[in-house]
């Protein structure tokens, strides 16, 4: 049964209360302000929070207290899951905090105490075998040697990694390149989309592009990358989204003042999903505007013809992204909702549209340029 000793410096007595931070202790020590269901103010948490990192030597003893309680008696074992790396990293890291002076002096005077506690708990006898300096430098010595292999296997790591990225990115521009030249020379569109679609179809996460050797024509070929336009509708998808590009661009123009989006957005993003009444534009109040220029751009954004001004018709009426239902009520149509999503979701464009939805409506624009 092995002798529990007071470490030095934690002699006195341990305060009986809570050490842990609780509550909104934890939430004001990570935020710096009372959480806004908490009845407390910020100056009172910031006192208890101060209140517990002022008895932080009480809790470290209580720690140590319980440890070695455990440690003395040999029918009750201790253990932790950790390895003895993952043990150090862990304690290393609160030391860390705790060091009001994080310099090397103070850190290498850790050492010296870990040390020293590790090899007073050693299994050697300094009288008939090596004596305390020699354990200890021997300690030391092994130390290092773990040290400099664990420096070293962190530098060939990063170096890998680096010049695998370097690889990587060299290749992929190379893959890039072949994809565009590959479909120019079939007559499709080149485009940024089309050209990421095929790479995340064909290559993202299914090649070695972090090896130098690696070769774009002997990793792609050309039947593949046709095949992906034709099966994932890409040029069909590419012509929706320059068109979709345009008249984003041409909802940002003014009626009057009047922003042409803010009409849109006012139908499009009902949360009832239900048409919205002529008359709910005038009761939405100034925002909005005065409800002629209003109805006249309802009926632009609706491609209806009418009355209009010279450079009034801003979103073409062919591609309309509103309709008229029910006498004086409005809608956003399937080629709207595509709008809509691309303007005031996610901010990525088409997020919530299926690749047939996408087709489909680029299917319907295709049509419509051919009446025009």
């Amino acid at each position: 049964m092995r002798e529990r000793t007071f470490p030095t410096g934690f002699r006195h007595m341990v305060s009986s209360k809570p050490y842990h931070l609780i509550n909104y202790e934890k939430a004001y020590a990570e935020t710096g302000s009372a959480p806004e269901e908490s009845s407390y103010r910020d100056h009172e948490l910031r006192n208890r929070v101060q209140d517990k990192a002022d008895r932080m030597d009480d809790r470290l003893l209580s720690l140590w207290e319980d440890v070695t309680s455990v440690n003395i008696h040999p029918d009750v074992s201790i253990k932790t899951d950790r390895s003895p790396r993952g043990l150090g990293e862990l304690i290393g890291e609160l030391v860390s905090n705790l060091l009001t002076d994080n310099t090397l002096d103070s850190h290498s005077d850790f050492l010296s105490g870990v040390i020293e506690g590790l090899d007073s708990g050693a299994p050697h006898d300094h009288v008939t075998k090596s004596t305390g300096m020699e354990a200890r430098t021997e300690l030391l010595e092994r130390t290092r040697e773990k040290t400099t292999e664990q420096l070293d296997r962190q530098v060939k790591v990063t170096e890998e990694w680096f010049d695998g990225y370097i690889n990587k990115d060299r290749n992929t521009r190379e893959a890039r390149e072949y994809i565009q030249e590959v479909l120019e020379n079939n007559d499709f569109c080149s485009s940024k989309f089309v050209v990421q679609q095929i790479q995340f179809e064909l290559l993202d996460g299914r090649d070695n592009r972090r090896q130098e050797a690696w070769d774009a024509t002997s990793a792609l070929s050309e039947t593949s990358i046709l095949e992906v336009v034709e099966r994932k509708s890409l040029e069909e998808r590419a012509k929706l989204r320059r068109q979709i590009e345009e008249d984003v661009k041409n909802l940002h123009s003014k009626r009057r003042g009047q922003s042409r989006r803010e009409v849109f957005e006012y139908v499009a993003t009902q949360t009832d999903e239900q048409p919205i009444h002529t008359n709910d534009f005038v009761r939405a109040g100034k925002r909005l505007g005065d409800r002629s220029v209003v109805v006249t751009i309802l009926n632009d954004l609706a491609g209806k013809t009418g009355r209009r001004e010279r450079g009034h018709d801003k979103v073409r009426s062919a591609n309309p992204l509103l309709e008229r239902v029910n006498g004086d009520k409005w809608q956003t149509t399937a080629y709207g909702d595509i709008i809509a999503d691309w303007l005031f979701e996610e901010g990525l464009g088409l997020s919530d549209t299926t690749r047939e939805e996408e087709v489909a409506v680029a299917k319907e624009l295709e049509d419509s340029d051919a009446n025009e």
